[in-house]
């Protein structure tokens, strides 16, 4: 997670805000803390884990961050230099802003995660044979599941916004129906893993349809890419509020309430197009909106370089645990 999320949920934890939780899901809850002030409805808020493997995940990782000296952070101190600050504030450790990760290891062309279902070249190939800005990437990362209503709904916004497709889906999730609904139109539809950081970067892709997670969304802020903001649950509805709010590089699809099994579709295909459409045209807002989302893109690369800020901050790191073992805190294993 971000630093902004980071302060959201330490903040939930701190107020007792967890037990607001729930209904009514349209009222607002005050975050405190926040640097920026921050109203969110209570429909928004990451609710507890509630599965028992998942409770007892959360507990370690509660534990673990109380024990530890610092957190290491995938964002970079010129995106959230503000909430850093709040987050070492009530932490009262260390945030290490060390990305974006996904420009390490060959850059804006790098592969993350698992192997890609479909060539890399092929794929950009058919990238390269569209006009500048013009294409639509559609991905909701590894977890969010799709459904056939949702799936068509999504599939006649973009049907009807005559666009270039580009649409990831997982297998077993409504592939079927995609890919004919799909035939004889300027689509390429993904079924698995997709090069994701290689499509966004890529010259021909002009928005990107989202679940606001943070990698999907540290990685399109990367490539200068402005967001249809489609947030499903956890901490997405706060990185939604990042990225439409303070940075003003989002368009909210309208999504009010956490995805549920038995509510799946909450917005149809009007609501779709239009935020497709103010993210692809928009006239001088979606300029706007896309002068500022290259701005951002522009200081991740610096921050990455040699001499920046992510660069400094990992030397800072690495400093700081040599410190740590050479005073005796650090349990050294195996080596390491």
């Amino acid at each position: 997670m971000c630093c902004y999320s980071l302060v959201v949920i330490e903040s939930m934890h701190r107020h007792g805000l967890w037990v607001t939780v729930g209904e009514p899901e349209e009222e607002t809850v005050v975050i405190p803390d926040m640097p920026c002030g921050l109203e969110m409805k209570r429909g928004h808020l990451p609710s507890p884990w509630s599965l028992a493997g998942l409770v007892d995940f959360e507990g370690r990782a509660a534990k673990a961050e109380a024990e530890a000296d610092g957190v290491v952070v995938n964002s970079f101190d010129e995106l959230e230099a503000q909430f850093t600050e709040a987050y070492e504030k009530l932490m009262g450790k260390k945030a290490y802003n060390v990305g974006p990760l996904s420009l390490c290891e060959g850059g804006v062309q790098a592969e993350r995660g698992n192997k890609s279902s479909i060539d890399k070249d092929k794929c950009l190939s058919w990238l390269d044979s569209h006009e500048p800005r013009s294409v639509v990437y559609v991905c909701f990362g590894t977890i969010a599941w799709l459904g056939l209503q949702k799936a068509m709904e999504i599939g006649e916004a973009l049907k009807g916004s005559g666009r270039p497709v580009v649409w990831v889906i997982k297998p077993g999730e409504t592939e079927s129906w995609v890919s004919q609904f799909g035939e004889g139109l300027d689509w390429l539809v993904i079924v698995g893993w997709a090069p994701q950081v290689a499509i966004l970067s890529h010259k021909a892709v002009g928005g990107f349809v989202t679940h606001c997670g943070w990698n999907s969304t540290l990685e399109g802020l990367c490539a200068g890419v402005p967001m249809v903001t489609w947030p499903h649950f956890a901490e997405q509805f706060i990185n939604e509020r990042l990225v439409v709010d303070v940075l003003k590089v989002g368009v909210r699809v309208g999504i009010e309430v956490q995805v549920r099994w038995e509510r799946e579709m909450l917005v149809g295909r009007e609501e779709i197009g239009l935020a497709v459409e103010r993210v692809m045209g928009g006239g001088e807002e979606g300029e706007e909106r896309r002068r500022r989302v290259r701005e951002v893109g522009e200081m991740a690369k610096k921050a990455m370089e040699v001499g920046g800020s992510s660069y400094v901050n990992t030397t800072r790191l690495f400093e700081d645990v040599k410190g740590y073992v050479k005073k005796g805190n650090v349990v050294v294993e195996n080596g390491l």
